[in-house]
């Protein structure tokens, strides 16, 4: 057959794209689409800890184990959101640290430590971790002091900004710490031995550690402290 007699059916019908279709230049950039991720709320927008993790905390602290493996995993995470390492400014970040000075008492009195720091690797606030059983005895209070101040004065004066918190947590109980980097005084100051012939009173340091940091008031004061660190920062930039 002669190819000028061939006949062709017409596909340009099939070619047109049905009438209900939207083109992508219709549509706004970002207006939808189902892989967005939703954008994480800054922590000093939050109001109460995310309800996920209060159950991690819950969930680690129900479960035996070595001090490291049941509070590490809680309350880094709750620093690096506290903090928002995660967004693209990396301005602050958790760092796991082994006190450098301690005695033969401190090897044995295991505790964690994570330090927050700025972008410079300088440290913006200290974070010690103990078992909660360590609030129910006079001179385990006393060691968890003595340690706190001992760490002030290796850091205080690498911080760069005005002040340098410290908090001592035992278990979920808070102790908050801040020492001023003029004048080096540390507040609340380190709380001596009533007498040296005499073992510890029982309420030595007691409710001391009284405010649970998963309770709105601990919500509310880790919210301050963090505020308070931003702004600091933001001036000395």
């Amino acid at each position: 057959m002669c190819r000028s007699h061939l006949h062709l059916p017409n596909i340009s019908k099939y070619l047109r794209p049905p009438t209900n279709w939207v083109s992508w230049s219709a549509v706004p950039c970002g207006s939808y689409s189902s892989h967005t991720e939703k954008p994480k709320m800054s922590f000093l927008t939050l109001q109460q800890w995310p309800e996920r993790m209060v159950r991690l905390f819950q969930i680690k602290m129900a479960k035996d184990g070595n001090l490291e493996s049941r509070f590490y995993g809680p309350y880094n995470t709750m620093l690096n959101r506290c903090f928002d390492t995660a967004d693209d400014t990396y301005r602050f970040f958790v760092s796991p640290q082994q006190p450098t000075t301690f005695d033969k008492r401190d090897a044995i009195d295991f505790q964690v430590e994570l330090i927050v720091r700025d972008d410079q690797d300088k440290p913006v606030l200290i974070v010690e971790i103990k078992d909660g059983s360590h609030n129910a005895l006079p001179s385990t209070r006393h060691s968890a002091d003595a340690q706190i101040h001992s760490r002030f004065d290796e850091l205080l004066v690498q911080c760069p900004l005005p002040r340098l918190y410290a908090i001592s947590f035992l278990g979920t109980g808070m102790r908050v710490y801040s020492g001023n980097v003029e004048t080096f005084l540390v507040e609340p100051p380190p709380t001596h031995r009533p007498s040296q012939i005499h073992v510890l009173p029982p309420t030595f340091l007691e409710g001391e550690w009284a405010l649970d940091v998963l309770s709105q008031g601990g919500f509310e004061r880790m919210k301050a402290i963090v505020r308070d660190i931003r702004t600091m920062a933001d001036r000395v930039e």
